[in-house]
């Protein structure tokens, strides 16, 4: 019975595992909706972003600046052999001996359980279930396999149990032994072979017993019950372990070298304070952004620079909609929902008007995206970067100020990394938004120069 408890909690462990959320479109044009992997179906389309797994065999519609790592089961490679076959197309596309497509493309398909190690994506659902890849390489769950701990408790206990045979041997023959002396100095009117059948099962009934009682037998059983119980109540405390011999291996660590936010913090962050036209603004109230003195051009470029150059999306609730992504990018869109900005209206602006994207990364420490400027889609294109302070103010020339847009000097752009530098003491995450307007003849001549071309929209 214990042991039928153990495996029923081992698979509603693997369930957990495996009951990945994803971000599928579904209702209003705009909104996205987040669901259970499992619940998807053929011809959803789902939004991949940066370190997401795919959740079924999909087709890619959009991408930009793709990297995905397939599993191994896709491709028959181990992960090692993947990944040099990967670097050495890459490698042979850069010298530009490479005939027809791109020999680091491995075209549109995405494989169930391939992991988004750059960019992001949208995905058109195409099998699902056990079609699918993750439905053929999966296999039976493993309930008998012991974690290190039950292995060396099970040695253990082999031990003594080996020392509790040769004990209770020893322990048995001494009791025959003293029912061989008891026979031997009996009276005369007692039987010999009444004393044997009245001792030996005595004896026999006694050596059973220390056998039964010394052996420990159900120690790692026991122990595979606990973890199963304890994990499952971890969960409740949304805390995931995927592998059942991960509490015994922290039991062993001594320090934790991890990042700050969404481990030590809950990751729910918002704006407390922002610089822009030479003021120094300290959020108040909710609609501190709506009643500071910048003008309206500035406030909405402000907006449209958190939510054109924004991976993070709104959902509908019961009653508002909801930002849902990156916990940087929700705190900017709380913020302008804070103000009473339509967020939900604003964001639709940028689908289909986006003409290339650039997402973050650690090594560029930005990010932008080039759209067809919505208040003059035909003439205008506007350029949205966002990113480290100390890099952002670099790459700028002119800043905004309640004289309209004035030359950035060197000292300018020393007084704004200082800005930076003071948020940035009292333990603030800070960022800096920069915009460029151009005409789409300017924009044409700059994409024809990187290679950029008009197949190349929403990549």
């Amino acid at each position: 019975m214990a042991e039928w408890r153990k495996d029923q909690e081992f698979v509603q462990l693997q369930s957990m595992i495996k009951d990945e959320m994803v971000a599928v479109v579904r209702g209003k044009f705009g909104t996205t909706k987040t669901i259970s992997c499992w619940e998807l179906v053929v011809g959803d389309v789902v939004l991949l972003p940066t370190g997401a797994r795919v959740p079924a065999d999909c087709l890619a519609l959009e991408s930009d600046s793709l990297q995905v790592l397939e599993p191994s089961h896709a491709s028959g490679e181990d992960g090692e052999e993947a990944q040099q076959r990967q670097a050495v197309a890459k490698a042979a596309a850069a010298k530009g001996g490479v005939d027809g497509p791109r020999a680091d493309d491995p075209g549109p398909f995405l494989f169930a359980g391939s992991v988004i190690q750059q960019g992001h994506c949208r995905a058109l659902v195409c099998c699902v279930g056990r079609a699918s890849t993750r439905g053929i390489v999966d296999k039976a769950l493993e309930t008998a396999k012991n974690t290190t701990l039950q292995n060396k408790l099970k040695n253990l206990g082999d031990r003594f149990t080996s020392f509790w045979l040769v004990a209770v041997a020893v322990i048995f023959v001494a009791l025959v032994a003293r029912l061989c002396i008891d026979i031997a100095a009996r009276d005369e009117e007692e039987s010999a072979g009444g004393m044997v059948l009245a001792g030996l099962p005595r004896a026999l009934n006694l050596t059973v017993v220390l056998v039964i009682v010394s052996i420990p037998e159900g120690l790692p059983l026991t122990v595979g019950v606990s973890i199963a119980f304890s994990v499952t109540a971890m969960y409740r405390d949304r805390i995931l372990i995927r592998r059942l011999d991960a509490p015994e291996k922290m039991g062993s660590v001594s320090e934790i070298c991890c990042g700050k936010t969404a481990a030590l913090t809950t990751n729910d962050m918002k704006v407390t304070n922002f610089y822009c036209q030479g003021l120094q603004v300290k959020r108040s109230r909710n609609d501190t952004l709506k009643h500071c003195d910048l003008t309206d051009e500035t406030l909405n470029r402000i907006e449209e620079g958190i939510l054109y150059n924004c991976e993070a999306r709104v959902e509908p609730d019961a009653t508002r909609y909801v930002p849902v992504g990156n916990a940087t990018e929700v705190a900017l869109i709380k913020f302008l929902q804070d103000a009473s900005v339509p967020v939900h209206l604003r964001i639709q602006k940028k689908f289909g008007q986006i003409l290339a994207e650039c997402p973050f990364s650690p090594e560029t420490r930005r990010s932008a995206v080039a759209m067809r400027w919505p208040a003059d889609p035909a003439n205008r294109v506007a350029v949205y970067v966002k990113g480290a302070p100390e890099l952002i103010t670099r790459l700028c020339r002119r800043e905004k100020s309640k004289r309209g847009s004035v030359e950035l000097n060197q000292s300018g752009c020393s007084k704004l990394q200082e800005k930076a530098s003071e948020m940035a003491k009292k333990s603030l995450r800070v960022i800096a938004f920069a915009f460029a307007e151009m005409s789409a003849s300017e924009w044409q001549a700059i994409a024809a120069y990187h290679g950029l071309q008009e197949d190349d929209a929403n990549r």
